[in-house]
């Protein structure tokens, strides 16, 4: 009787020869292709991802040429020609708020637009003020800390310092233009240039509004938007700039 030869043994019941070569298992693909999918698809995401922009093609181009034009408030400067018709410290004070307040507006706007303005205190220190541009009121409410060095000369007009009126201003609303938001857009745009990721191609939403009134602080209507260049942004797909309002005027941040 010959003894069995060990290599010829049958292999246990449910086991696979070629468990101890993965590789030559049948379907299965060589490791080095499988590297070679994955580097093509790195490599396809990366030519591909910057083509696929979602906000490529919101908003319209900021029209060029545009500048900020500083319109004049409906009164005279009271350090020039007086409140007329004041005969009292509270109506110089509130001229030299309406003044004050209405010079503001027109620089938010960035534009000459008609205006009007009345200010009304009840207790000499708070003052009410609404200016109206066009049919838009844009309202604050102001403190007034100090008067006591308010001069006045004799005439028949009312000449004040209005260096020496202090005032804080509590509660204000913003006059923003489309105008406004497009030069902002601008000069983010320009700002960004010294950074690592410059925007270019600035653009705002066709349905702006021409002139709204929000409060300080609070978002304005609509959006603009700007492309991110450089490797650090990529894969540079254009970003939303959500418009905020300060006392300046309108603002604009990434959202």
């Amino acid at each position: 009787m010959s003894a069995e030869n060990p290599l010829s043994a049958a292999a246990p019941a449910g086991s696979d020869p070629s468990d101890g070569h993965p590789e030559e298992k049948e379907g299965w693909l060589p490791g080095w292709v499988i590297l070679l999918v994955i580097a093509a698809l790195v490599v396809g995401a990366v030519l591909i991802a910057p083509r696929i922009d979602v906000r490529g093609g919101s908003g319209e181009p900021i029209p060029t040429g545009l500048k900020a034009e500083l319109g004049a408030p409906s009164i005279p400067d009271p350090a020039e020609e007086g409140v007329e018709g004041a005969t009292t410290e509270e109506e110089m004070v509130a001229g030299v708020l309406r003044y004050a307040m209405e010079s503001r507006v027109l620089e938010q706007a960035k534009m000459k637009l008609p205006t009007s303005s009345e200010c009304t205190t009840s207790d000499s220190t708070t003052y009410e003020c609404t200016v109206t541009v066009e049919d838009q009121s844009a309202r604050s409410t102001i403190q007034v800390d100090d008067v006591s060095n308010l001069t006045v000369t004799s005439g028949e007009q009312t000449v004040i310092d209005r260096d020496t009126i202090h005032y804080t201003v509590l509660e204000q609303e913003i006059v923003v233009t489309d105008r406004a938001i497009h030069l902002e857009a601008q000069q983010t745009v320009a700002e960004s240039q010294e950074g690592d990721s410059p925007y270019d191609a600035p653009r705002c939403d066709e349905d702006l509004p021409a002139l709204q009134v929000v409060a300080e602080g609070e978002e304005a209507e609509g959006n603009c938007y700007a492309k991110p260049n450089g490797w650090r942004a990529w894969p540079n797909w254009s970003a939303t700039l959500t418009i905020s309002t300060d006392s300046t005027g309108p603002s604009l941040w990434k959202d």
